[in-house]
């Protein structure tokens, strides 16, 4: 039995991670979202959701039960004991599901969108052979927040502050995509990366104890 040759796609908040995952996927690549994992963890129905509503309160879920996202998000800026209930609560069930995803893909390479990769560093669920980081200056992501979810400055910087540093996450890149102009670059580099990876997985190495 072979594992896929693991690549950890990392970046801070509206660095355009979302942008390159498609890109990757539309160039063949096979993307794992930690970010799509928790949607469907946390939908309504399930046992994570329920747990969060009793967690936050009503006001932070529509009339449909659904949870309104931005407000959440706005909630762990302003309040660190939800922000550390919540982060207790989702981050181990998001690795585990994530591992599954990863052991049953069935393909030679994958992608794995991991926005909070380095915060997590030392208890990832997951063997990773390369991390590919996608970067912009902190004044980059200000401004887009701001003009792509209408967020004050203060509320920018505080979504900013709750993320390891810039510096920190680039210590941690094996490849880079730097994303500072228009977004039409990336389906470029995409391709190029995806076919580095989807040949790095043709050489995949087999799991210990397990027959190749």
């Amino acid at each position: 039995m072979i594992r896929p040759y693991t690549v950890a796609l990392t970046g801070g908040i509206a660095s355009g991670k979302t942008v390159l995952a498609r890109s990757l996927a539309d160039a063949g690549a096979f993307v794992i979202d930690a970010d799509r994992i928790s949607r469907n963890l946390t939908e309504p129905g399930t046992t994570l959701h329920d747990t969060m509503r009793g967690i936050l309160g009503d006001r932070y879920f529509g009339a449909d039960g659904a949870m309104d996202r931005g407000r959440v998000r706005m909630a762990l800026v302003h309040d660190p004991e939800i922000r550390h209930r919540l982060e207790t609560l989702l981050h181990p069930r998001i690795w585990v599901a994530l591992a599954e995803a990863v052991t049953t893909s069935g393909a030679e390479s994958i992608i794995a969108v991991i926005p909070l990769l380095a915060e997590s560093a030392g208890t990832w669920h997951i063997p990773i052979d390369r991390i590919l980081v996608i970067d912009c200056r902190v004044e980059t992501q200000i401004q887009r927040l701001l003009t792509r979810d209408g967020l004050s400055p203060e509320d920018a910087r505080g979504l900013l502050a709750l993320q390891t540093s810039r510096t920190e996450r680039l210590a941690l890149a094996d490849d880079l995509v730097v994303n500072e102009g228009a977004l039409d670059a990336l389906p470029d580099f995409a391709r190029i990366l995806a076919r580095d990876y989807a040949a790095k997985g043709r050489t995949q190495i087999p799991q210990a104890g397990c027959p190749s």
